[in-house]
């Protein structure tokens, strides 16, 4: 990598091996480097120390070119903590709510309550709603009867999500095993990246499986894009509302689907706690 004011050019473990119109090089003329994998279209990078760096720990997600999906990326940026985003993520029940002109506001989605598997580094939840109306961008590709909706999504530690939907027809499957027929696939990967305490990067990707129609696909984005700028709206006032009252109490209050929010927070903090040590 080059740099882009003076032109000092540097190999990937961080050593200048070129000094523009200078031939010698200082020992010291070096950055630090760390590990990093790309991986299912997405670039992992490891900050902390690089002894403890295990790649095995990287969580699976579907990238751009996965031969059974079909994907579109996209990013938005956040004047809001990676911790608030987290907590978004983690409770879906805001779904019916924040998201009513997009994804639906059903009362079969209000109420269904998620199942929650605690995992090693994270949650997986999952949802069944019977009888739901159909989410509001499928309205826009044609008629469609009222949907059972399967959905399932696992959230890992540093912050990343992967979301499985698929949605048919009231009564064509189970909860166990969904026809084929008649069925759409969703699938989403998110990542929440910290930048400072108050601003963090979502990188996010969505799609559906290989031979859907290109307007479908179209549609279902330009959904989603939508509904995360709704949620920016909702994290980043959640944001200004701390900043301007350091100290304010949060979580006096708690309901159910608190549970796993708390708890992932509880774990980054351990996980911070001992990557520290061995700084």
């Amino acid at each position: 990598m080059r740099c882009g004011y003076r032109g000092l050019l540097f190999n990937a473990v961080g050593r200048c091996i070129e000094i523009p119109a200078q031939a010698s090089i200082p020992e010291r003329a070096c950055v630090r480097s760390y590990p990093a994998e790309e991986r299912d279209s997405w670039i992992w990078v490891w900050t902390g120390t690089p002894e403890s760096a295990d790649r095995s720990k990287i969580p699976d997600v579907v990238g751009l070119d996965h031969p059974a999906w079909q994907m579109q990326a996209s990013y938005l940026h956040y004047k809001a903590s990676y911790q608030l985003l987290h907590d978004n993520l983690l409770d879906f029940s805001h779904l019916s709510f924040v998201h009513f002109n997009t994804f639906g506001g059903s009362d079969a989605r209000a109420l269904a309550k998620p199942q929650v598997t605690k995992l090693d580094n994270g949650f997986r939840i999952a949802r069944w709603f019977e009888n739901a109306a159909p989410a509001p961008f499928l309205k826009a590709l044609g008629d469609f009867p009222p949907v059972d909706i399967k959905n399932e999504y696992d959230f890992v530690i540093p912050g990343v999500l992967v979301i499985r939907t698929s949605q048919q027809a009231h009564g064509m499957g189970t909860r166990e095993a969904m026809s084929e027929i008649g069925a759409f696939d969703n699938i989403t990967s998110q990542a929440v990246t910290p930048e400072i305490e108050t601003t963090s990067h979502y990188f996010f990707s969505s799609g559906a499986r290989r031979g859907t129609p290109p307007r479908v696909l179209e549609v279902a984005m330009a959904s989603f894009q939508a509904a995360f700028e709704e949620d920016r709206d909702m994290i980043e006032a959640q944001q200004r509302v701390i900043s301007a009252r350091p100290g304010l109490p949060i979580g006096d209050v708690a309901i159910n689907a608190d549970g796993p929010l708390w708890q992932m927070r509880e774990l980054i903090r351990r996980h911070i706690e001992e990557e520290s040590k061995t700084q």
